[in-house]
């Protein structure tokens, strides 16, 4: 004949046999209604963080509805086992890494020129880990007076030519003539 235990009660064994050791892989959900096996916790994380390729450990936190260390805790753990990438609070999977360069080096092929700061901005993606992915690529110009800023050769050779023909094109006539005008100014102010 089966017994019917009170969910107050069962939950009561619980909380007894986590504070005698004797339920170690157990965790409390924040709202304190549910015991999460860590086993789970895991699973959901691999889960979570291979499906988007790039998510938080507050996101994670939030999923799973238990504390932030749970989670920072849980992820060491399957670095053993897994290859992520963890920068700060964000956990990257490989593929989002090679994606990340790809992206990157599109998008400098595209327009020329990128900013870090803007890209990382854009990305959602600490500056740190877009210059060490910026910093492998070879083949791009960076200049140390703005080493924010990479650029193609093509770019920079364009570039280059624009403001030597802007610079030829500039007559010297219009310049003596704006002299005359500024020393006349001189003479009606002295005056």
């Amino acid at each position: 004949m089966p017994v019917t235990i009170q969910p107050n009660l069962f939950i009561q064994f619980v909380e007894q046999g986590i504070k005698k050791g004797l339920l170690q892989d157990v965790t409390r959900t924040l709202d304190g209604e549910y015991y999460l096996d860590l086993k789970y916790v895991n699973e959901t994380i691999s889960k979570q963080v291979e499906t988007h390729g790039k998510i938080n450990i507050e996101k994670l936190s939030e999923i799973l509805a238990v504390e932030q260390f749970t989670v920072e805790k849980a992820i060491e753990e399957l670095l053993n086992i897994k290859d992520w990438t963890v920068i700060d609070d964000l956990v990257l999977t490989p593929a989002f890494m090679e994606n990340l360069e790809e992206q990157i080096e599109l998008q400098i092929i595209k327009s020329g020129s990128i900013s870090i700061v803007a890209q990382a901005q854009q990305m959602k993606l600490p500056y740190s880990l877009l210059k060490s992915v910026i910093d492998s690529f070879d083949g791009y110009a960076i200049y140390s007076q703005i080493p924010d800023v990479i650029s193609t050769t093509e770019y920079i050779e364009n570039c280059r030519s624009k403001i030597r023909k802007a610079l030829e094109s500039a007559d010297e006539y219009c310049l003596s003539k704006l002299y005359i005008r500024i020393s006349d100014l001189h003479i009606i102010f002295c005056l």
